[in-house]
């Protein structure tokens, strides 16, 4: 992967020689994938292994860019506390927009 410059390896091995341990469809070492493809001109395996791939890298994407504001999570929850010591439990302590 690392002469590719790829974040993701995906293996399509002719059903015959799979062994049946692996099965249609085996994860290897986090982020590479081995699937079993037929003869069939779209494999439902290799789809899968796909888009399983395209999930996980476009999580991982979203998951560096996502920023939280620490400061502001814990003021906002420690105001909602307060609201909720003051008020009891049954007020909604997240109203409608």
């Amino acid at each position: 992967m690392e002469n590719r410059v790829a974040d993701y390896a995906i293996g399509a091995v002719h059903e015959s020689k799979v062994p049946t341990s692996c099965g249609c469809f085996r994860r290897y070492s986090g982020m590479k994938i081995i699937c079993s493809v037929p003869d069939d001109p779209q494999p439902l395996p290799l789809e899968i292994a796909y888009k399983v791939a395209r999930s996980e890298i476009v999580a991982l994407t979203l998951q560096e860019e996502a920023e939280i504001d620490v400061g502001l999570l814990i003021a906002k929850t420690a105001e909602k506390e307060e609201c909720w010591i003051e008020q009891g439990p049954s007020r909604k302590l997240f109203p409608a927009p």
